[in-house]
């Protein structure tokens, strides 16, 4: 433990697994005050252990995150609970595993989507910025892809809720940097997290890699980009996409696996 992030506040959505699990544990060791959330119990409470094994200390509050009502309930009860709100870390998010174009989607698989990977950042955000306010600072992470960047087949909703995260994210930076609010994006590219499974060793996924010039992104990456924005190493970036994708958007040329998309 450095105690990189010693005394300050964090609410991290979807850390129940992959990228949100490595970041809480990350924010843990280094000396914050972690709330999470997440809809599934039990990996919430793997969570918890692990970062208490790291040292740290924390809670889990079982929420979803496209429910405003007990999105709001979990920050009200982050704020009661240590006194304030520092960081802001939306982790949440995800694509269907099958992959559909546009024109083979449906109006509820659309709106899931949206709701899913877009609302529920924004709807955070919205709830979470008067605190930090109130603090004076903060410091808003939102977790977006490869896929805000460029396109690919059959992702055409998360494309276009993942672009809506990083669009938003840098109205926010401009908007509340007089109250000395950050807002930056960090995306991931091929990211191998526990819902790949054993699509990791498939064909597909290893021909996959090999294209990417610096093979797959770890969650330990992703964790330690979202600690940098975290800690006040880094006060006047803002509005910023820190890409951790192994070089993919580089190329612009890439193609995600169809089986399972990036987070």
């Amino acid at each position: 433990m450095t105690d990189r992030l010693k005394d300050k506040v964090a609410f991290i959505t979807g850390a129940t697994s992959g990228i949100g699990r490595g970041i809480a544990v990350t924010f843990a060791r280094e000396g914050a005050s972690v709330v999470f959330i997440g809809r599934r119990e039990n990996e919430g409470a793997e969570t918890l252990a692990m970062m208490r094994e790291a040292g740290g200390k924390g809670l889990f509050i079982q929420a979803d995150v496209t429910e405003p009502d007990q999105l709001k309930a979990a920050i009200d009860r982050t704020v009661a609970e240590y006194g304030r709100l520092d960081v802001l870390v939306n982790a949440a998010g995800g694509s269907p595993g099958s992959g559909t174009t546009i024109t083979e989607t449906s109006d509820e698989e659309f709106w899931h989507g949206i709701k899913l990977n877009l609302y529920g950042v924004w709807s955070s955000c919205r709830m979470a910025l008067p605190h930090m306010i109130a603090n004076g600072r903060g410091s808003i992470i939102n977790v977006s892809s490869v896929l805000a960047i460029f396109g690919s087949y059959g992702r055409d909703t998360y494309t276009a809720a993942k672009g809506g995260v990083s669009a938003l994210t840098r109205a926010l930076a401009y908007e509340y940097a007089p109250h000395k609010i950050r807002a930056n994006t960090v995306i991931p590219g091929v990211t191998p997290v526990e819902r790949y499974g054993s699509f990791v060793e498939t064909e597909e996924f290893k021909a996959c890699l090999e294209r990417i010039p610096l093979g797959a992104t770890s969650v330990e990456e992703m964790a330690n980009a979202a600690l940098f924005l975290a800690t006040d190493e880094c006060l006047t970036i803002t509005g910023q996409e820190i890409v951790v994708d192994g070089g993919m958007a580089a190329t612009r040329q890439m193609e995600m696996p169809r089986t399972v998309a990036a987070t």
